[in-house]
């Protein structure tokens, strides 16, 4: 086996440190690798920054939980705000343009975070989805990192410049770490991306597995 990775129950043991707003995008990934594979992999997570859906799943998985506050969800919130503005041409207030002020401090205030996170220098693998930004102090960190996304890698980020410096980071520095894996949930997302960066990320549509056992009711 690989530096840091030891046998439990018979399959190869991975401790992820997984950092997202979205319960559900977060769980995608999570989920399909330890219920499809879990003859191979035995998947540790430790959960941070989640908040969004996080109790509509279910399943033998390690299952997404709600971050009740830990330094990092602490950061992302100082951060965290919604764009108040007002549509020019309706006049109306706009009220779910999420930003993150200055997403380079937040990086680098993230990446002084993980350096003293224990649980994530323990860590194998790390995984990100949204904000984007978050895989980019991940990966100055020092780990692999694994990024699903479920939209464009510059939600939260509203300066151009900064979006420009956004994609040029990810082109220049995580796709060219043969250890990242990065993927979308939808084509039109990698076209996006593509067009933007270019990178090209795979689209890797949802199985839901998280859901499962479903029941559905009239």
């Amino acid at each position: 086996g690989k530096p840091g990775l030891v046998q439990a129950h018979g399959s190869l043991l991975v401790r992820i440190w997984a950092f997202g707003t979205h319960c559900s995008v977060m769980a995608e990934p999570i989920a399909t690798m330890s219920l499809l594979l879990a003859d191979e992999f035995h998947l540790e997570v430790t959960w941070q920054g989640a908040s969004d859906y996080c109790q509509y799943h279910a399943g033998d998985w390690p299952r997404v939980t709600a971050d009740p506050g830990s330094a990092a969800r602490r950061l992302y919130e100082s951060h965290w705000h919604k764009d108040r503005g007002k549509n020019f041409e309706t006049g109306t207030t706009t009220s779910h343009r999420y930003q993150l002020s200055s997403p380079e401090t937040f990086v680098e205030n993230l990446g002084a975070v993980l350096a003293s996170e224990e649980t994530f220098l323990a860590a194998d693998l790390a995984f990100c989805s949204e904000p984007a930004l978050a895989c980019l102090a991940m990966h100055r960190a020092g780990k692999p990192v694994l990024g699903y996304f479920g939209v464009h890698i510059a939600f939260m980020i509203k300066d151009a410049s900064a979006q420009v410096q956004l994609y040029t980071n990810f082109r220049d520095e995580l796709s060219k770490d043969p250890r990242n894996t990065l993927a979308t949930v939808a084509p039109y997302l990698s076209l996006q991306i593509y067009s933007h960066t270019p990178v090209k990320m795979p689209a890797v549509r949802p199985l839901s597995l998280y859901t499962l056992p479903v029941t559905y009711t009239a």
